[in-house]
Order: C-alpha cells, then structure tokens, then sequence
C-alpha cells in the first residue's frame, strides 16, 4: 500500500452488514429449518418438484451483503480521492451517535434491520448480527477497496436516496479488531495503528493488495 491510510468510521450497528455470510440457493427465512427442508427446497428450484417460490419459508433470491456506504455531505466534501484504495472502515463507540439515547438507539437498530430485510436477509440473522452485546466498537474492522463514488439513485437497497450518496466497495476484508478512536469525515490513521492494521493483514498472505 504505497499512500497514507485513511478510515471512515461508521454507527457500529452497520459494520455487521458487511460480514453477513454469503448465501446460495433458497435462503431459510425461519431459524428453526431443517436441513432436509432447505435440501428439498433446492431441488424445487431445480425444477425436479413444485415451485419453490409457493413455499413460504424459503427466499429464492440470495440475500445482498451491503456494499456501499451512504453519506450526505455537500458535494466539495465528496472523497473522490479515494476511489481505487483501500480504505479503513472503524466501528464508532456509540450506536445511533453519541446523542441517541435509548430511544434513539432502539430506532438506529430498527433502522439497520429495516434496510437488511428489503436487501433479503431473515430477521433472526439481522437480530443476532445486531445484538449491542456482539457489536465491536472503537476499532478499525477491515479495509474495504472502493470502486466509485454514486451521486445518482440506486436501485441497490443498501442505498438511500439522494441528496445522500454511496461509496461504492469492491473488495471486503475483515481483520481482527484494531482499537483506536475515530474521528469525523475521511481521517488519517497514526502510524502506530497503520502498523498494528498491517499487520493483522499480514496474517492473510492470500489478500493481494
């Protein structure tokens, strides 16, 4: 990585988004399916029985792992700088804000699960991805490519409606948490936490950058 790294911090509700496992063929929408009912429903699929899309347990379409970041800032604020690099992504303290409060806090969650339902995720796995007791906080979580900047309406639904605008990310890769503190907007990482980031990359000698 020949340039300085920079992070974006985001509410920590939202980093799980991006590490919802990839799903294939039917997707159970009910915690408790069996696998012989997920194997049943795929061979449904596979035209060798009834239309899956008749059950009402099963989503057919593979639910979408978020990939873009939506900020509304004004245009002289866009990071058009980033596209092309790597770009750490750092779990804020507080969900909702700083100033959320309880209430605030229920409804940020609300929010997140809300957005990850119509993006085809059951509830059961946005509700556990989301538990406050499972988020990481006050640490960078992975480096992310970002492949472009969108000013226009997306049909993605991980997208919010202009005037907000996305980060557009290729590539995801989670690292084990580096602690740090965040900051607001686009932020240089000290060279103390770029080192201790580089070298959870180093773990992974199969990432090439």
């Amino acid at each position: 990585m020949s340039y300085k790294l920079q992070a974006i911090t985001l509410w920590p509700e939202w980093l799980p988004m991006f590490f919802l496992p990839e799903r294939r063929g039917p997707e159970c929408l009910e915690p408790e399916c069996s696998a012989k009912a997920y194997t049943d429903a795929c061979r449904m699929r596979q035209g060798s029985g009834e239309n899956a899309a008749s059950c009402s347990s099963f989503r057919l379409d593979p639910p979408r792992p978020k990939r873009v970041e939506n900020r509304d800032w004004e245009a002289a604020r866009i990071p058009h700088h980033v596209v092309g690099r790597w770009l750490a992504f750092h779990a804020g303290k507080d969900i909702g804000g700083a100033k959320a409060g309880k209430k605030g806090q229920e409804a940020a969650l609300d929010a997140v699960a809300e957005v990850a339902e119509a993006a085809g995720w059951p509830l059961h796995i946005i509700l556990e991805a989301t538990r406050p007791e499972n988020l990481i906080r006050s640490a960078i979580v992975a480096l992310m490519r970002i492949d472009a900047i969108n000013t226009q309406p997306s049909p993605d639904p991980w997208a919010f409606d202009p005037p907000a605008w996305q980060l557009v990310i290729g590539e995801v890769r989670q690292i084990e948490p580096v602690p740090c503190q965040g900051s607001q907007g686009i932020w240089a990482v000290s060279e103390q936490i770029r080192r201790a980031v580089l070298a959870e990359c180093a773990k992974h000698p199969e990432w090439k950058w």
